[in-house]
Parts: structure tokens; C-alpha cells; sequence
């Protein structure tokens, strides 16, 4: 899958296309963006490796801001993940637990080592709710 090549960072394409996705009701091309897993050769595609070193460039581990810069770039681009009222002033049902999924999602790329498969089951189980 390639994300939006009109966005200025790959973090920011790959959050429209998330976007998008969420929009369309495609859960297959949501499931092509949210990889936990790299392909054949134990490679990610182009740009989730584009994106794998961005946010260890950008949003380093053990930079304190790093997961809330993170929140707030998902908050800002994926606009599904809004909380909205229906006429009545009622809650509408939002896709808001996604942020805190693709900020754990993103940070568990960042960090992860696929040849210390002790450490992947540990990130692997921090992204469980």
C-alpha cells in the first residue's frame, strides 16, 4: 500500500490513509496500513520502513513528548476518531480508541527488533487493551 505522497511526512500519509479507510468501511485497506508484521524476506513494505525510521527519528523512544506528539498528530488527521453528538446532543459511537491504538501501534514499529522475538511478544502485549 502506498500512503498519500501529497502529505508533507510519512506519519502524517500514513494517518490519512487510515482516515480514508475508516471513511470508505474498507477493513481491507485498513488491514494493508496497520501491519504487525513485516513480509516475505522479514521486510516491512517501502513505506512502513519510510515510517519505521521517521518516528525513530522524530518521536524517539525515551523522548518524553514523543507519544503525545504522536496523539496529537492522530487526533488532528484522522478526523473519524472525533467525538461527535447526534441532533439531539446524544454521544454518536466514535473509532476514539483508535488513537491510543495507532500511537501504540506506531511506537511498537519504532521500537521493535524482530530478531529478539522476547521483546516483540512484550510489545505485542502492551498493544492489548
Amino acid at each position: 500500500m502506498s500512503f498519500f505522497r501529497s502529505q508533507p511526512d510519512v506519519e502524517t500519509r500514513l494517518c490519512t490513509a487510515v482516515n480514508v479507510a475508516i471513511q470508505a468501511g474498507d477493513p481491507y485497506q485498513l488491514q494493508s496500513i496497520v501491519l504487525l508484521e513485516p513480509g516475505e524476506g522479514n521486510a516491512f513494505p517501502p513505506d512502513h520502513q519510510e515510517l519505521i525510521k521517521s518516528l525513530q527519528q522524530n518521536y524517539p523512544a525515551g523522548n518524553g513528548d514523543s507519544e503525545k506528539r504522536l496523539e496529537d498528530l492522530v487526533r488532528r488527521v484522522v478526523t473519524e476518531t472525533a467525538e461527535s453528538e447526534d441532533e439531539e446532543g446524544r454521544p454518536v459511537q466514535s473509532w476514539g480508541s483508535l488513537v491510543t491504538f495507532l500511537v501504540g501501534w506506531m511506537t511498537f514499529l519504532r521500537d521493535v527488533d524482530a530478531e529478539n522475538l522476547v521483546l516483540v511478544f512484550e510489545l505485542m502485549t502492551d498493544l492489548q487493551p
